[in-house]
């Protein structure tokens, strides 16, 4: 039996995996603790400590770039409308979202998935422009050899929301708040743009799941034998819900809440199901100076099966 070491949260359609209820064919996965998700994608990053990493999907693309030796299986465990996330101050939350012109926004790196799709929502659907604004970041990005644009302000510490609510920023994207004077920009308009990507066949994703590249080259079954692995684990939770049957928490209620927004599948997994969500992301990447090329999103990920 091999052992690999995993760095994943513990959520309800990946539990299985981290306590040997789906095994894997002579493989055993040993579950790590890095201290916090995000601390598990900077080790990853910038040592490729784990064998079997979560990984922020912008934050791979990034990597990739800089020649980062793992590659993606199309395993998507994380995914979320950003629309919500983007916040202001109740007393600016009139006109605020052409207020934001030329204003400064903060997120806690440049880089971070939320904050691509976040900016997305700015561009795309508010039809601002990206490279106008000043976007200040309180924390280092995972990959040290990217190269900040120009309009990126770096406050490494820096209280975002605290800056927010004292007006040294004109908004917030994916910073957490406690204050009530803070609030979500979009308010009871976000649910409509989000069934507006929707429609496109846009349903963002936030986290997929990274190997080892030496490992995939070792074990040409890997891949497709971790793929798997994930994708019964969400079915065995998937069928419980859709049963009816035994206890339902919090997460789990959320999942069949989204099943149902969404029409189908809460995290589909694979290429195929989710290429125009993919396409989209690296897009955004690109035009916010992430990528410097195009990316091919099959060349992203593991071959077959995984599709």
């Amino acid at each position: 039996m091999r052992a690999l070491t995993i760095a994943l949260q513990d959520r309800p359609h990946t539990h299985a995996l981290l306590t040997g209820g789906v095994p894997l064919p002579g493989i055993a996965l040993t579950p790590v603790n890095p201290g916090s998700i995000v601390a598990a994608f900077r080790k990853m990053v910038r040592g490729l400590e784990f064998d079997v990493c979560e990984m922020a999907l912008t934050t791979y693309m990034c990597a990739r770039r800089f020649g980062v030796e793992f590659t993606a299986i199309p395993v998507f465990p994380f995914r979320d409308f950003p629309q919500p996330a983007i916040r202001v101050r109740r007393d600016q939350l009139a006109g605020a979202s052409q207020a934001l012109a030329r204003q400064r926004i903060g997120i806690r790196a440049y880089t971070v998935t939320t904050g691509v799709w976040g900016r997305a929502v700015l561009a795309d659907q508010l039809g601002l422009d990206l490279g106008a604004i000043t976007w200040v970041v309180a924390d280092e990005e995972h990959v040290t050899q990217y190269p900040l644009p120009a309009n990126v302000e770096v406050r490494l510490g820096a209280d975002l929301d605290a800056m927010l609510t004292a007006g040294d920023l004109a908004a917030t994207i994916g910073v957490a708040t406690a204050s009530p004077d803070v609030v979500p920009l979009l308010g009871a308009d976000a649910e409509a743009l989000e069934r507006e990507w929707l429609s496109r066949g846009v349903y963002p994703v936030n986290h997929t799941v990274v190997v080892r590249n030496d490992l995939l080259r070792a074990d040409p079954q890997l891949a497709g034998g971790l793929y798997e692995a994930f994708v019964t684990a969400k079915q065995q939770v998937l069928d419980r819900l859709n049963a009816g049957s035994g206890p339902v928490g919090t997460e789990e209620r959320a999942l069949a809440d989204r099943a149902r927004f969404v029409g189908g599948d809460p995290l589909p997994y694979g290429v195929d199901a989710s290429r125009r969500t993919l396409e989209a992301l690296a897009g955004h990447a690109l035009a916010q100076h992430i990528l410097a090329k195009p990316a091919d999103v099959d060349a992203l990920f593991c071959p077959s099966p995984c599709r």
